[in-house]
């Protein structure tokens, strides 16, 4: 049986200051279920999506629209509120 291909890109579209994140369902699932592990965490904490180039495997290496700037490491940080 063939591997699924997992993708998973942030790019970021310069002309429109904007992050556009690109996925198919697997790279999509897998980006929910980090989140979902960062959200189960009790403390403030963070998580890193890094492509191959990088040494990681959450992120894809081939950016989807030409026009934009892969983003190869992504940090996404949990904070406590203290209100």
């Amino acid at each position: 049986m063939k591997k699924k291909t997992v993708l998973l890109t942030f790019e970021w579209d310069e002309q429109n200051e904007l992050l556009e994140i690109h996925g198919n369902q697997e790279g999509l699932n897998s980006f929910k279920n980090e989140i979902e592990l960062l959200l189960k965490s009790t403390n403030e904490d963070h998580i890193h999506l890094q492509s191959p180039s990088w040494g990681g495997q959450e992120l894809s290496d081939k950016k989807l629209n030409e026009q934009n700037k892969l983003i190869s490491n992504v940090k996404i940080f949990k904070w406590i509120s203290k209100d």
